[in-house]
């Protein structure tokens, strides 16, 4: 089984954004297991990082170090991902930026991607 993670938000301000998002991955991880990933399916990890750097820092590091994530989406806000992505690059785990306009998300570091509409 291979593991892919998601700190998203909910509730606040940020939730129109987190419940979204949260949904489309639900459907994603839902279709990719129907047919597995070479015999393989998705275990889907959902946290919610509440708009606070330090928890999605905390989250990071269980996601990685406990959970051994083999990839993040997320947090939702570019305040968490200059925060938090650092992480993935020092883990070398890639981390899907969604939602997130602020200058400069995709220099954090080589394993940071972007994926929301500018």
């Amino acid at each position: 089984m291979s593991s892919s993670a998601s700190p998203q938000r909910s509730p606040g301000p940020a939730t129109k954004y987190g419940v979204a998002i949260k949904n489309g991955f639900l459907l994603a991880t839902d279709e990719v297991n129907a047919g597995g990933v070479n015999g393989n399916t998705l275990k889907l990890i959902i946290e919610d990082e509440q708009d606070k750097k330090e928890e999605a820092i905390n989250i990071f590091k269980k996601l990685f170090f406990k959970d051994k994530a083999l990839l993040v989406f997320g947090p939702t806000l570019s305040n968490a991902a200059f925060a938090d992505d650092p992480i993935a690059n020092a883990t070398k785990v890639a981390a899907f930026d969604t939602s997130k306009t602020a200058d400069g998300i995709t220099e954090i570091d080589p394993f940071t991607f972007r994926s929301s509409v500018m």
